[in-house]
């Protein structure tokens, strides 16, 4: 690599799977004043990413500008910082979640990552960790803090929590486990993490109350739960219509199926169900930062695969049933 190219993974046409590894692509050059163009030290993919652009076509509908490097998440050393209004400097640590729908993600030696998008690295964790937490830490906050009715961590109004019942499907999964660490951080006394059998004590081990399988759903009582994310969707979002509470009840889903489409007949009324998107976020990654210093949060790390191996990692994203993220290692 000379100073002026680096390596990177390219998708080059959203309706095909198929990467393709470059080792003198050209280093992304600064366009606006809120650009930071930081040294990746690792980055993680995400299950179906490679779907997205093709898929979400109503997300996508600008198309994303090439080169379509995979990866949202990432964390690096940051090599050149605007002159001014920046809360970063060279050499600063960060994590981050790039705004996948219109830019070049995070698969690649070098990239361009907004103010909005990064916080200082938290301490407590390796490039590997900082790098598979992002979106997914993002995504569990913001449909218990932002989305649901759960006041966050540092809030006046946290004590509040403790009356709450909280349900999460994939509670041992990448953003079901997130949700069970940062409910428990905030004060949440009753927590139920759904997850598979093989799964139930991880789920117990990130602050999960009560951890049971799929099959035992039925069990549960109906009328339950304040506040249900699920990061599943089909049969699992589905039974969770029958253990809401009607009214007050919140119902978020992050995955490929809207509450409401999958609604039963005879279900109760909430005060909300909803699909959300998760939106980048500064102010929640330092939030998520501070609790992983703190000793409260944890990210999962299920594999690391070097950048020239990218095949391998992907491939365990799509078909290896992972523990947790894949984490891609850069430099």
């Amino acid at each position: 690599m000379s100073l002026q190219t680096m390596k990177l993974v390219l998708q080059p046409d959203p309706a095909s799977q198929d990467l393709i590894f470059s080792s003198s692509s050209p280093i992304p050059k600064l366009a606006d004043p809120d650009d930071h163009l930081v040294r990746v030290k690792a980055a993680s993919p995400c299950r179906h990413e490679l779907l997205w652009e093709a898929t979400d076509t109503h997300l996508f509908h600008k198309g994303r500008s090439p080169p379509r490097v995979p990866c949202p998440d990432g964390a690096g050393v940051i090599v050149t910082a605007p002159s001014t209004n920046s809360p970063f400097q060279p050499g600063d640590e960060g994590f981050f979640s790039i705004d996948y729908i219109s830019r070049a993600g995070c698969l690649a030696e070098y990239t361009i990552v907004k103010t909005g998008e990064m916080a200082l690295k938290p301490k407590m964790f390796g490039w590997p960790a900082a790098a598979a937490a992002p979106l997914s830490a993002l995504t569990a906050w913001q449909g218990l803090f932002v989305h649901g009715n759960l006041a966050s961590p540092s809030s006046k109004y946290q004590k509040g929590n403790a009356g709450k019942r909280v349900l999460v499907t994939g509670a041992a999964g990448s953003v079901g486990s997130w949700a069970v660490q940062l409910a428990a951080a905030a004060g949440v006394t009753s927590i139920t993490g759904v997850c598979s059998d093989p799964k139930l004590e991880m789920a117990r081990s990130f602050g999960a109350t009560e951890a049971i399988s799929y099959s035992d759903f039925s069990m549960l009582s109906i009328n339950k739960y304040d506040l249900i994310l699920d990061t599943v969707g089909g049969n699992a979002l589905r039974d969770c219509w029958s253990v809401i509470k009607a009214d007050v009840g919140v119902l978020l889903a992050v995955g490929s199926d809207y509450p409401d489409n999958v609604r039963p007949d005879g279900a109760p009324r909430v005060a909300k169900s909803e699909w959300y998107l998760v939106k980048q976020s500064k102010n929640d990654l330092e939030a998520v930062a501070t609790l992983v210093d703190q000793g409260k949060c944890r990210a999962m790390v299920d594999s690391e695969y070097e950048l020239e191996n990218y095949k391998a990692a992907f491939e365990k994203v799509s078909d290896g049933h992972p523990n947790g993220k894949v984490v891609v290692n850069i430099s």
